[in-house]
């Protein structure tokens, strides 16, 4: 069955009698490393596009697993970021609508919410968390992305804090597994 499956992916051709032949290499992976420290995850995303599927204004964040004080109000973001073309990652993000007011499309096209945050002289960040978890795609996740129903994902929740407590971003991405590299220093 493996073999079929190789076959009809154009990686290989089987003939009767002469045997089994290699038609083309898999392409490279094109690795997302998520790392655990703050300037890293500024940096991140770099040579990517990124599609705005949805912005809308909304009052209050759903649910809060990580405390913090709300904001008045929130803008809320739903992006698929490509790398050379292939939707890795797509990401709901809500960002404190008084931010959002000095921003503009231009400003967050292409580059990680984290990033854009990070650039606003007026901006103070207090802390920030990640967590990870590894699921399986749900129809619309694996519609974004491009990928079958219940593949992998790795979920990567990212509150943003600012030096009062307020909850300045909050993001939920979503990506390909096949596109994850986790890297922990650990000396």
């Amino acid at each position: 069955q493996a073999l079929t499956i190789l076959e009809h992916e154009g990686f290989i051709a089987r003939q009767r009698g002469r045997g089994t032949f290699v038609l083309r290499q898999p392409e490279a992976r094109h690795w997302n490393s998520l790392h655990a420290d703050w300037d890293s995850l500024v940096e991140a995303h770099e040579g990517v596009t990124t599609d705005l599927l949805r912005s809308e204004s909304v009052g209050a964040l759903p649910g809060l697993p990580h405390g913090g004080a709300q904001a008045p109000a929130y803008r809320f973001l739903l992006r698929r970021h490509r790398r050379e073309g292939v939707p890795y990652l797509i990401g709901f993000a809500y960002i404190d609508q008084a931010i959002w007011d000095d921003l503009s499309l231009d400003a967050i096209k292409d580059q990680p919410l984290i990033r854009v945050l990070s650039d606003l002289p007026w901006v103070i960040i207090g802390s920030a968390q990640q967590t990870m978890e590894v699921s399986t795609a749900d129809i619309e996740i694996a519609d974004l992305l491009d990928i079958p129903l219940n593949a992998p994902v790795v979920i990567i929740d990212r509150p943003v804090f600012g030096e009062d407590g307020a909850i300045l971003l909050q993001t939920r991405g979503f990506y390909r597994a096949d596109f994850v590299k986790l890297t922990i220093t650990l000396r």
